[in-house]
């Protein structure tokens, strides 16, 4: 049963765009990352982790700041992937499965710097789906930076094989000298968050965006594979 609910979903996401899935073991996240779950109210043994990318044309404004159109287009796939996250812990739960949406971006402190509920990309890591750049996001071979996250948390009986995936940003550097904060470094675990999270909270005050965000780093950290395979 466990199988087929899950190559449902699948199914489903693939319908309305979403095209990167995988599952990650949380009991083993948790051995490294202790704190994982401080601020769900539940433990969950497992992670489905959805990605939707980015209409590349979104990030064409992009320049120096965010523009209007890519705040839009970064509302409307939070808001695409809320809702099928909402309906897919409803589809598990009518199923008989313990499940819980995590919201694709919704800050719960802003101190020391602004962070939500869990990390969408520490699950899509431990998922398989990519990994850690230098830009301090998840990337992905099909679409590099150019995605968001979101996942549903359950206790469905899954066996897991996959394995994190290396770095292949290799001698790509691309968002180093564009990052306008200067927070990106050679090492991603150099990355300067606390530089970014001030730089956010400028671009926030740009008239009509009222939200941290930026798209520099993302619109320059681009596919190293095609988007079909």
């Amino acid at each position: 049963m466990s199988e087929s609910l899950v190559n449902q979903i699948k199914l489903d996401a693939l319908k309305i765009g979403i095209d990167t899935f995988g599952i990650c073991n949380i009991e083993q996240l948790q051995e490294v990352h202790p704190d994982l779950l401080s601020e769900i109210p539940v433990s969950f043994t497992r992670a489905l982790v959805f990605g939707l990318p980015l209409p590349a044309a979104s990030l064409d404004g992009v320049t120096d700041k965010p523009n209007l159109l890519y705040f839009h287009h970064y509302r409307q796939l939070n808001y695409i992937l809320d809702r099928f996250t909402t309906q897919t812990a409803i589809k598990l739960e009518q199923a008989g499965v313990r499940a819980l949406a995590v919201p694709a971006t919704q800050i719960i402190s802003w101190k020391p710097v602004p962070r939500g509920h869990i990390s969408h990309k520490l699950l899509g890591a431990a998922a398989g789906l990519g990994w850690r750049g230098r830009n301090n996001l998840l990337v992905t071979p099909r679409h590099g930076a150019r995605i968001r996250f979101g996942s549903v948390l359950c206790d469905l009986p899954l066996d897991i094989s996959n394995s994190p995936v290396e770095s292949r940003c290799n001698s790509c550097r691309e968002c180093i000298p564009v990052c306008p904060a200067g927070a990106i470094k050679e090492n991603p675990a150099d990355f300067d968050l606390e530089a970014c999270a001030q730089k956010l909270k400028e671009f926030s005050k740009i008239p009509f965006i009222g939200q941290q965000i930026c798209g520099i780093c993302v619109k320059a950290c681009k596919p190293i594979e095609p988007a079909g395979r």
